[in-house]
């Protein structure tokens, strides 16, 4: 997963979607990527055990919903400001752990992953 492609991960997890549980998707978004960046820094470089430890916070997460809520909201500038406002402080801080993924990735297993993400990025 490239640098653009984890900020553009970012920017959809913080637009909303159209229905009433757009909030509960977003946060559940959030959730997931600090749930990511702790898997990252708790591995130390490792790319197996990123590969595997991310994997297995992906696979809580229903993914399939993340991606249908992040196509909703393409556009939606305004929408999109009030989440950052809500959920800005949270992105940033896991952010620097998110990084933490380009140390692997090359890693065949980490490209494997990205792709399940790909919908949302």
């Amino acid at each position: 997963m490239n640098i653009r492609n984890v900020l553009i991960c970012t920017a959809l997890a913080l637009a909303p979607g159209c229905s009433k549980s757009a909030d509960s998707q977003i946060d559940q978004m959030v959730t997931m990527m600090e749930d990511m960046g702790k898997a990252i820094e708790g591995a130390a470089g490792d790319c197996t055990k990123m590969a595997d430890s991310v994997g297995a916070v992906v696979a809580k997460y229903d993914v399939k919903a993340m991606k249908e809520a992040a196509e909703k909201m393409k556009g939606d500038k305004t929408k999109a400001e009030e989440m950052m406002k809500k959920y800005g402080d949270r992105m940033q801080k896991v952010m620097p752990q998110m990084m933490g993924m380009m140390k692997c990735a090359d890693d065949p297993k980490m490209k494997e992953l990205s792709k399940k993400l790909e919908g949302m990025m």
